[in-house]
């Protein structure tokens, strides 16, 4: 596999693959070769049949979507880690792309868009771990294809979104990130050379800066987890210290802290 893989002239490695079954267990795999000293390395493909997702989901790859994976270290705060790639994801698109969807975030790790009233999930982010250092896969939906409609999409526990509405809009608000079955590789390691000169190194800013994202702040939620059955219904307050979410109840007006789960507007 190693030979796949080329060094890039600011020392990251990268693969970019027709299809990967999955860019998570691909640069897993690496990661724990012979090659493991390397730092910094990104998988990119263009059809991921096997994409994974939180709780054991499968990540539904659709036709005009991003699927990539990339190492990284924790952040000192090691939940915060997610939250930290979300920010500086919706800080990167927010700054390549002159138009599309406002784009919002939904703990832990969801990307959404609001299409008119309603908000619409168009990206998530997974982390694994391998030794010391971070897998971190992330897929992008960009805009629509007739095909969409042959993939299944029970995965997503919101409805399903894209940060365009068609390819001619992508395309006008592209800043030279490369044609179709290119697009796929040069966005994201954009985006990795990006979240890798960006990382924050505290814990204030980046917890200010993921609330000003958040697209539930103040929102009546649901929630969902081991701690919280039945259901558990609040008022979505911020986080916590961890980067926890911190919900305060409909009925007795006590916040609770949550550092898993499934939430829901």
């Amino acid at each position: 596999m190693k030979n796949e893989f080329k060094m890039y002239e600011d020392g990251i490695w990268g693969m970019h693959l027709e299809e990967s079954e999955s860019t998570q267990t691909q640069l897993k795999s690496w990661v724990e070769s012979e090659q493991s000293q390397q730092q910094c390395a990104i998988v990119t493909t263009i059809v991921q049949p096997g994409g994974m997702g939180r709780l054991g989901r499968k990540w539904d790859c659709l036709q005009n979507s991003l699927a990539f994976s990339f190492c990284a270290s924790a952040h000192p705060k090691f939940m915060l880690s997610s939250l930290e790639v979300g920010v500086l994801l919706l800080q990167f698109l927010k700054g390549s792309f002159s138009g599309g969807r406002a784009l919002f975030l939904k703990w832990p790790n969801d990307l959404l868009c609001l299409d008119g009233e309603e908000y619409k999930k168009c990206g998530g982010i997974l982390i694994t771990v391998t030794g010391e250092r971070l897998i971190v896969g992330i897929g992008l939906n960009l805009y629509p294809s007739p095909h969409d409609n042959d993939v299944s999409t029970t995965s997503y526990t919101s409805p399903l979104g894209f940060i365009f509405d068609s390819e001619s809009e992508f395309v006008a608000c592209n800043h030279s990130m490369g044609e179709h079955g290119k697009f796929q590789h040069t966005i994201p390691l954009q985006f990795y050379r990006y979240y890798l000169k960006n990382r924050f190194c505290g814990t204030e800013d980046l917890i200010q800066q993921w609330c000003s994202y958040c697209a539930h702040l103040n929102r009546v939620v649901s929630f969902s987890c081991e701690e919280a059955v039945p259901l558990f219904r609040g008022i979505f307050m911020g986080l916590g210290p961890q980067g926890e979410a911190v919900v305060r109840d409909l009925r007795t007006g006590i916040s609770k802290h949550f550092i898993s789960g499934s939430l829901a507007l």
